[in-house]
């Protein structure tokens, strides 16, 4: 398992559990990849 932070050190997601460290750090490796070439939105508050 995982969780994913913003730089203020908040939770932004939880991963899924893993059977082994190897698929959890692959999952971690492309979540990197997605986070560094998808379009972010940021929703505006109302």
């Amino acid at each position: 398992m995982f969780r994913l932070l913003n730089a203020r050190k908040q939770l932004l997601c939880v991963s899924s559990n893993y059977d082994s460290q190897a698929s959890c750090e692959s999952a971690v490796e492309s979540t990197k990849r997605w986070a560094a070439s998808d379009i972010i939105e940021i929703a505006e508050e109302e």
